[in-house]
């Protein structure tokens, strides 16, 4: 009975000794293990990096998604952006090819009339049937008149541009006008001086 007893306390000597020893390398393996602390990402190197969760946002599942907030800034005559075609002069297909449609046409004629004297010379429009005739008022300057038989039409039908020249019996100088379509913004945009000059094409 004393031998059993002597046994068991050896053996659970034994037991408390290897929990001891177990409990120490634990320690000391904990003590040896570095605390490691992740650096942030640059340009040059990897790293650690936050989502913002505006631009670039996380899931549920770890996935990184960039969500649709960035807006395309309209372009400039002097920077690239986004643009919008109008539909009309400028239309883009399903498939994405750009194109520039002809001037739609509005059905109106654009002619001359000789007045019974040269002041009255003027510039007129009507429907194609010849009806609805309207004159358009341009007040020209002083001493120069239009000439009815050089009249043109710019391609979008905004600007007209004709000839003009001064009243004989002084001597005769030849320019060329623009105005709009209503008569106003009277331009010169020529002085030909004693030469004649006349309007071909507007394109």
């Amino acid at each position: 009975m004393k031998k059993l007893l002597l046994s068991a306390a050896a053996l659970m000597a034994f037991s408390i000794a290897i929990s001891i020893f177990q409990m120490s390398c634990t320690k000391i393996a904990n003590s040896q293990t570095p605390s490691y602390t992740l650096q942030p990402a640059t340009t040059t190197k990897l790293g650690g990096v936050i989502p913002d969760g505006t631009t670039i946002s996380v899931d549920a599942t770890g996935k990184i998604s960039a969500p649709n907030s960035y807006t395309l800034q309209a372009a400039t005559t002097t920077k690239l952006g986004g643009v919008i075609p109008d539909g009309t002069t400028i239309s883009v297909d399903a498939t994405g090819k750009i194109s520039a449609n002809a001037a739609t046409q509005v059905g109106k004629l654009l002619y001359g009339v000789t007045g019974a004297t040269e002041p009255a010379n003027a510039i007129w429009t009507s429907n194609f049937d010849g009806s609805n005739p309207q004159k358009i008022n341009i007040t020209m300057p002083t001493g120069i008149v239009i000439a009815p038989d050089n009249i043109r039409i710019s391609p979008d039908h905004k600007t007209i541009f004709f000839s003009a020249h001064t009243i004989p019996p002084a001597s005769i100088l030849y320019y060329l006008y623009s105005c709009n379509i209503d008569g106003t913004n009277l331009r010169q945009i020529r002085s030909q001086g004693a030469n004649g000059v006349s309007v071909e094409v507007a394109y």
